[in-house]
């Protein structure tokens, strides 16, 4: 089983935990997961390539996922790249 990853940022992963960067800086690619910071907290999502909105990865709104907006994601960082499998 192979397990799929999000391509790392600038062509690294930091394995050291990789800085925190602002939304107000600098928006992640859209369509590449990763580890946002807000409003509520910590939340996987990506943003939207269409609507250039931000998408939690799990979840619907009716169910309780978080609204993630421009407003309340402060920071986001690349995710790490997942253990090795063997």
């Amino acid at each position: 089983m192979s397990i799929e990853t999000n391509p790392p940022l600038n062509g690294k992963w930091d394995a050291g935990g990789s800085e925190w960067i602002s939304t107000k800086d600098r928006l992640p690619e859209s369509g590449i997961n990763v580890l946002t910071y807000g409003e509520y907290d910590f939340v996987i999502a990506y943003r939207d390539p269409i609507y250039e909105i931000w998408e939690p990865t799990w979840g619907d709104r009716e169910t309780g996922t978080p609204y993630l907006t421009d407003n309340n994601v402060t920071h986001w960082q690349p995710l790490l790249a997942p253990p090795i499998t063997k």
